[in-house]
């Protein structure tokens, strides 16, 4: 029987249930308990200093007790005004994601004459803020926001509800919106914007200039973009008449939020106007002359002549370039994102030399420490440069156990830092660099990375000299075992397990080529074949277990449809199924196979691997011919020697009786 209150398995959960799933224990009615009750009214005794309440529902807040501090909260603002108290359960239902039970508090509050300050409205703006955002959320934040105007209202209206609104209607993506809150603000006085307003409206901007959707037209896309850095050029024009009058205060934060909206542009001058703005806002000096003067006509920029770009006076676009700094002097501080901002415009105009005097200039001059990201962005610039050696001197420094975590590299980064090799493949020295990287990866992670041996085995390969491929797999031959048993483990991932398999596939045919190509000696082929015939049997060995396991997986989901469809009572055929333990052990047990056999089979896997693609299943139907031909003899010799007993039966029983009719033949009659 269902006791009372339980729920059948079908059914929605309960109210309840998704507030508990949320972290938020109790509820929002007061207490039924008496005793509760009084409870609750000794403990507000001691509690009659606001700020001492506000604490002490913080701390309840953490413990998860969300009923008790509604409880007292409730019963404290009869004799004093706690705002403070109800802001920290707003904020606590907001970081939860509780948005409707935020604004249940908050209207509460409202009737029992406690009246929201600027801070609560900042809260439920922000509480709206959290992603996913949905259209509700900036109706709501809209009404919320619009309502601060009203005569009536306690709270008068700042640029931080202002920036809270934008920043629900830029995470939801709805321009309209912003731009109509944006078109309200005041040039001048404690509501008009600062510099978050402008790095939300930017950030806003270039957000619907790249998001994916129904504009997926080439040709409409660059216009998007074209459009979104037009506006934005418009508005730093904006911000740097503020800026230059001290009404107005920059930080970093602004400065790379309109770097990149720059650098989503298609033409070189957007990517170069980057450099202008980090001179211009944070006093770091030009490294690289103006696109367009007669100082940058031996640079290299991707996708344009420097030689016939106009200078920045005949081109109204560039006028950004052409603003002088502020008469205040306050620039902005640079740090990590900066250093970012300006080697993605490196890359974006392939030009290294000017990126490796920018790094040298911020991590030496102006002691920024890189972190993991800027490495990223260093080393794909590295590898448009094809500079493996200097991608091996950057990475050093991150090796070893003194490293931060914040620091320490990841499998991403070896394997940009491999692919700067496999670009750089005519380097005479790019194995060597290779090589070392794949000694830096075992020193790093406690997983190999595959992909990352791969891109080594290829360079080695495309280099086309026989001691570097024989040397790469000589280098490698350790780590194979150790993926063998990483393949081995049960919790491995599909990905992991196929890319170990594309990896070993890839020796398997690499092998062949050498071996074809005559290119190492003959007298060594015998090894060579060894090694081939070993990774070529656990290949076929992890595709005859997934293969089974597959069988098994589907014969087993037979079962239980057919099972379902018969009586209770009755059982079934085959019901019961080896598992995928069993199916290893076979796998470990294959020297109990016929040395001929096995022979046979590594053979006709010679071919196969490089044919996979064309014949799935060629390989497994020979391996299962052989298990089925071992089983087919172990059933006749079974049958063979119950059919054996069986006749001994009848001859000893046939035995007996004849024994006795004998005895009895031989024995005195009594008359």
């Amino acid at each position: 029987m269902l006791q009372k209150g339980a729920r059948l398995p079908g059914d929605q959960p309960s109210r309840r249930d998704v507030l508990i799933a949320k972290g938020i224990r109790g509820s929002l009615e007061p207490p039924k308990d008496r005793k509760a009750e009084r409870h609750l009214a000794l403990e507000l005794r001691y509690l009659q200093d606001p700020l001492k309440l506000a604490t002490h529902i913080q701390d309840t807040l953490q413990n998860n007790e969300l009923s008790k501090a509604v409880s007292l909260t409730r019963m404290a603002s009869r004799t004093m005004q706690c705002t403070v108290s109800w802001n920290h359960i707003i904020d606590w239902l907001m970081a939860r994601k509780s948005q409707k039970q935020a604004f249940k508090i908050y209207n509460e509050m409202k009737k029992r004459a406690q009246f929201p300050d600027s801070y609560t409205i900042v809260l439920l703006l922000r509480g709206l803020a959290h992603q996913p955002v949905h259209e509700t959320d900036v109706g709501q934040a809209l009404s919320l926001y619009h309502s601060l105007a009203a005569p009536n209202s306690h709270v008068k209206r700042t640029i931080m509800h202002t920036n809270a609104t934008l920043r629900v209607c830029a995470l939801h993506g709805d321009l309209s919106h912003l731009w109509g809150v944006a078109g309200r603000i005041p040039d001048l006085g404690p509501q008009s914007a600062d510099s978050v307003t402008y790095t939300t409206i930017l950030t806003a901007i270039r957000e619907d200039a790249v998001m994916p959707g129904p504009r997926d037209d080439p040709e409409a896309k660059e216009i998007l973009k074209e459009k979104a850095v037009h506006d934005g050029r418009q508005m730093w024009t904006d911000i740097m008449r503020k800026w230059r009058d001290g009404n107005l205060k920059i930080d970093e934060m602004l400065v790379c939020a309109m770097g990149r909206l720059m650098l989503i542009g298609s033409k070189a001058q957007d990517w170069d106007t980057v450099l202008s703005l980090v001179e211009q806002t944070m006093n770091i000096p030009r490294l690289a002359p103006r696109l367009g003067s007669k100082d940058r006509t031996g640079e290299h920029i991707r996708g344009i002549d420097a030689n016939s770009v106009p200078p920045d006076e005949e081109h109204p676009v560039n006028a950004l370039e052409n603003q002088g700094p502020s008469n205040s002097g306050l620039f902005a501080r640079p740090s990590n994102n900066t250093l970012s901002l300006i080697l993605e415009a490196c890359v974006r105009m392939a030009a290294q030399r000017v990126a490796y005097q920018y790094w040298d200039l911020l991590t030496g001059t102006y002691g920024i420490e890189p972190d993991l990201a800027n490495y990223h962005t260093y080393l794909r610039l590295l590898r448009q440069a094809r500079a493996s050696g200097r991608v091996v001197e950057t990475l050093r420094p991150l090796i070893g156990p003194d490293v931060p975590l914040s620091k320490k590299p990841m499998k991403k980064t070896f394997r940009i830092a491999m692919s700067a090799c496999v670009r750089d493949k005519r380097n005479t020295h790019v194995m060597d660099n290779a090589s070392t990287l794949i000694d830096f990866m075992q020193q790093t992670l406690s997983d190999i990375d595959t992909p990352t041996l791969m891109l080594y085995l290829e360079l080695a390969v495309s280099t086309g000299n026989a001691r570097h491929i024989t040397t790469a797999f000589e280098f490698l031959a350790p780590l194979i075992q150790n993926m063998k048993s990483q393949v081995s483990f049960a919790d491995a991932s599909d990905t992991t397990i196929q890319e170990v398999m594309e990896l070993f596939k890839f020796i398997v045919r690499t092998i062949d080529s050498l071996l074809d190509k005559s290119m190492v000696p003959r007298d060594e082929y015998s090894v060579w074949m060894k090694r081939r015939g070993k990774i070529a049997a656990f290949i076929t060995r992890r595709s005859n277990l997934r293969s089974r396991q597959h069988t098994e997986k589907t014969h087993a989901n037979d079962i239980v449809g057919e099972t379902s469809e018969k009586p209770p009572g009755q059982p079934h055929r085959g019901a019961v199924s080896r598992s995928a333990d069993t199916s290893a052990q076979d796998d470990e047990n294959e020297e109990d196979i016929d040395e001929t056999e096995l022979e046979q089979l590594e053979h006709t896997s010679v071919t196969p691997v490089q044919s996979d693609e064309s014949h799935p299943m060629k390989r497994q139907r020979s391996r299962e011919e052989i298990w089925q031909a071992r089983g087919e003899r172990e059933l006749a010799q079974k049958r063979q020697y119950r059919r054996e007993i069986r006749q001994l039966r009848h001859f000893k029983r046939n035995s007996r009786k004849r024994e006795k009719v004998d005895s009895l033949a031989d024995s005195p009659l009594d008359l």
